[in-house]
């Protein structure tokens, strides 16, 4: 089950992927997806790593 409400914004995605206490530090997997995904599970992983990358204006 996700932490919070069942639909998150993108700020209140970012906040989930960041590691309580070590600074710059994401850990992205597909447990922020609400629902498991049709297809491939680690092509969706790799896009949230994407966004994730995007949002520090670092390379994944």
């Amino acid at each position: 089950m996700l932490p919070g409400p069942a639909v998150h914004g993108a700020d209140e995605l970012r906040r989930f992927l960041r590691r309580h206490g070590v600074d710059r530090l994401q850990v992205v997997d597909a447990s922020v997806r609400p629902a498991p995904p049709a297809a491939n599970t680690i092509a969706a992983v790799l896009a949230i790593a994407e966004q994730a990358a995007g949002s520090t204006g670092t390379a994944a």
